[in-house]
């Protein structure tokens, strides 16, 4: 009451055995079948861990996507982390926050230092215009101090003129 489908052909099954036996006769020949045996199974286990690791790196990316924390990674930056990772999608979102959180403080730096800069020319632009009103003021000293003299010599000339018309007046009289 077998199944119809797994018939199997005895003769080839014996020869087969046989063949088998045959190439198997040394025990070198063991030796070197056991060993491909464990190769095969590393590399299959290798092959399996890494399609994991692609698998949950393509979950981390997309998750990053979701989340908006792509703005500042690139491709190249997730297939650095990829060399990188162990594999768990955690450890990938994890190195993502992070860069991300370093390219805000980098342009929270970049910032601050053009604020600093913008600063430093303002200062300088205050001194400069500090000088320049401090040779303004003197200027205004000088000319206030010219124009004082010359009102002084205005009035002087006046009350000279007043005494000429006087010294005048009287010449007229005594005339």
């Amino acid at each position: 009451m077998g199944d119809s489908t797994r018939k199997i052909d005895v003769q080839k099954l014996i020869a087969f055995g046989n063949d088998l036996v045959g190439c198997l006769k040394e025990e070198k020949d063991v030796k070197n079948l056991t060993q491909h045996m464990e190769l095969s199974k590393a590399l299959q286990s290798h092959c399996n861990g890494d399609s994991k690791a692609v698998h949950n790196l393509r979950q981390a990316v997309y998750l990053c996507y979701a989340n908006g924390l792509m703005d500042y990674m690139s491709i190249r930056d997730v297939e650095c982390e990829w060399d990188i990772a162990v594999g768990s999608p955690s450890y990938i979102i994890d190195n993502l926050f992070l860069a991300s959180d370093y390219r805000k403080k980098i342009d929270l730096s970049k910032k601050k230092a053009d604020d600093t800069k913008s600063e430093a020319v303002a200062d300088v632009e205050m001194d400069f215009l500090q000088k320049e009103l401090a040779v303004s003021n003197m200027i205004n000293t000088v000319i206030t101090n010219q124009i004082g003299d010359l009102e002084l010599q205005g009035v002087s000339v006046e009350e000279r003129r007043q005494l000429l018309k006087k010294l005048e007046q009287e010449e007229l009289r005594t005339q």
